[in-house]
């Protein structure tokens, strides 16, 4: 067992060394110019794997259990950023009304939530929009809302079947779960 999981994670460091390798050639190629969407995805994968190994440490998973907790425990921590977000990712302002960088998360589809934010945004910025159409929008965007607290409360449920007792104990005080 701790065999594998050594290898797993020489595999692991392995593809990490060869896609930062492909990142370089590519910036080396362009003239040392990055390609900034294309990194910080990067840096966010590799985050995201040191965080997930941290994670089946601290839970004691063995491969086995890994193998059916981990996409339990992605899925509900996609659908928490989801259902936390209060801005779009894309052209959001920051409170001192300056525009912020595209979202790391270019290539994925924007949840249902995002994209009613954009919708109501969207149309905020026409200087006179009509009443009930902003009705529409905000009723459009509390049903996104409400589908992704019912989505994210299943997921919860998903993952707490597929722990034990501890482990479910170390997520809560972790705050993954509650």
């Amino acid at each position: 067992m701790l065999r594998r999981f050594q290898l797993i994670s020489i595999a692991l460091c392995l593809t990490t060394l060869a896609t930062v390798g492909v990142v370089t050639a590519r910036s080396r190629q362009r003239g040392g110019q990055k390609a900034p969407d294309e990194t910080s995805q990067i840096d966010a994968n590799i985050r995201q794997a040191q965080t997930m190994r941290r994670i089946q440490q601290q839970l004691g998973a063995s491969e086995t259990e890994w193998q059916i907790i981990q996409p339990r425990l992605k899925r509900l921590m996609e659908l928490s950023r989801q259902a936390s977000r209060r801005t779009s990712s894309q052209g959001a302002r920051s409170p001192k009304g300056q525009a912020r960088g595209p979202s790391t998360r270019t290539s994925r589809e924007p949840s249902g939530v995002q994209k009613a934010l954009n919708d109501l945004r969207t149309l905020m910025s026409d200087p006179n929009p009509r009443p009930e159409q902003v009705s529409a929008k905000l009723v459009t965007l509390r049903r996104a809302k409400e589908i992704a607290k019912q989505r994210l409360a299943q997921a919860r449920i998903e993952l707490q079947l597929a722990l034990n007792v501890h482990q479910e104990a170390r997520l809560v005080l972790m705050g993954i779960l509650e």
